[in-house]
């Protein structure tokens, strides 16, 4: 699933107004949690009227979503732009996402949002919670392809980049959400990229 068409034009044409309520949505949703979130705490943060949050979106669900949408547009692409400065080879690159993601992780602040995103929203609108499971997925399974792709001549020629993608991102976000607390979650990154990597990189009989 693709960002929706409206959430890619806020974030590249910059409306300010809407992004104003986007990023008082985040707040909002991130202080009070799904559940509570209403319309007129948002208006109120953002300093704009509740029609006017109507004026650019359809209810509380397609606001928080396209919230949502937004905020990882915002941090996939910061990510990308760091990526881009860094001479590294593509097994590197594949680890500093990794890495990344575990950091992102270990915050409170974000693991706290996604256990909220996992109970609250998953309890009260699964069609949403599934949306943004899809998107999240989605970017995330894109951004290691995009690695992958730039390392072609490096790989099996057999290798199915998104599926292998799809699997990678899989994988790393189980261990994340499942071990959170677990000791060896580091080892066990490690370890599921080594297996991924040696299981797609070219082999010695075929340079």
């Amino acid at each position: 699933m693709t960002l929706s068409a409206n959430t890619a034009k806020f974030h590249r044409r910059g409306d300010c107004r809407a992004e104003e309520i986007l990023q008082s949505t985040l707040d909002v949703l991130c202080e009070k949690g799904f559940r509570a979130t209403r319309l007129d705490d948002v208006a109120a943060r953002a300093g704009v009227t509740k029609p006017l949050i109507y004026h650019y979106f359809h209810d509380k669900n397609d606001l928080i979503h396209r919230t949502m949408e937004w905020r990882l547009n915002q941090v996939m692409s910061e990510k990308r732009e760091e990526m881009q400065g860094l001479d590294a080879d593509w097994e590197s690159n594949l680890r500093n996402y990794a890495r990344w993601q575990r950091e992102r992780w270990s915050r409170p602040e974000v693991r706290g949002f996604h256990e909220m995103v996992g109970s609250e929203m998953r309890q009260e609108d699964p069609d949403l919670y599934q949306k943004w499971v899809e998107a999240a997925y989605g970017e995330k399974s894109r951004f290691v392809q995009e690695i992958l792709h730039k390392a072609v001549t490096h790989l099996r020629g057999d290798v199915d980049l998104a599926a292998a993608s799809r699997s990678l991102v899989l994988g790393l976000w189980s261990i994340l959400q499942n071990h959170s607390e677990d000791p060896s979650q580091e080892s066990l990154i490690e370890t599921t990229l080594d297996i991924f990597i040696a299981g797609i990189r070219r082999g010695p009989e075929a340079r």
